[in-house]
């Protein structure tokens, strides 16, 4: 059943054009293999045989080590690695804005692509 999208409405997975789709993919699955890495490694070298960390400067260098493995896939994906724009005039790169929901904007021709994915709890706090 085909029908058009309401404008209150927001776009899901099908409607998203297919390379700002991909990206959103790709970013997704950098920073969970970035963070399961990090993870992975600071076990491994810190953790053999069952042994706590040597010092408290290990144990924050380990959890330095998984936050900036989250972090730098992030943002690259954010500022460097852009989503082709849909628009088939336009030859530039669609990156994300925002977290609520994530929107996508061209550099280029300024048309922007919400996503509907959101970031986050949105900011509130439960207490």
């Amino acid at each position: 059943m085909d029908r058009e999208r309401q404008p209150h409405e927001p776009e899901t997975d099908s409607t998203l054009p297919q390379s700002i789709r991909r990206h959103l993919n790709w970013a997704i699955s950098l920073e969970a293999a970035g963070f399961v890495g990090a993870a992975g490694a600071v076990v491994y070298y810190m953790f053999p045989g069952g042994h706590f960390p040597p010092s408290v400067f290990g144990g924050i260098a380990a959890v330095g080590l998984v936050i900036l493995a989250v972090l730098i896939p992030r943002w690259l994906c954010r500022h460097v690695i852009g989503a082709k724009c849909p628009t088939r005039d336009c030859p530039g790169k669609a990156f994300p804005a925002g977290a609520h929901p994530m929107v996508y904007v061209c550099r280029s021709c300024k048309r922007s692509y919400p996503t509907g994915v959101s970031e986050g709890d949105g900011g509130s706090l439960p207490y």
